[in-house]
């Protein structure tokens, strides 16, 4: 799917499409961010590590009378600075 089509349905400007599901009446969308986070939340410290993903599903509205589920790839992070 084109990164406009999901700026300009869903506001969604650094995430991109990877692959499309369809099931039954369902169109399954599946995204995730374009850049990583930049710095800790809590300490503003620069070296973060991956620490596993989550996957979140959010529903859309429906397109052309289908049922449109987003299934987002969270990626988790730990700051090296906090022990």
């Amino acid at each position: 799917m084109n990164s406009s089509f999901l700026y300009h349905a869903w506001g969604l400007y650094n995430h991109k499409c990877t692959r499309e599901e369809y099931k039954g009446n369902t169109i399954i969308l599946h995204i995730e961010a374009k850049e990583r986070k930049k710095d800790c939340p809590k300490c503003g410290h620069r070296q973060l590590v991956k620490n596993g993903f989550r996957v979140r599903d959010f529903i859309g509205l429906p397109i052309g009378g289908k049922k449109v589920i987003i299934r987002m790839k969270v990626q988790r992070y730990k700051c090296k600075n906090q022990d």
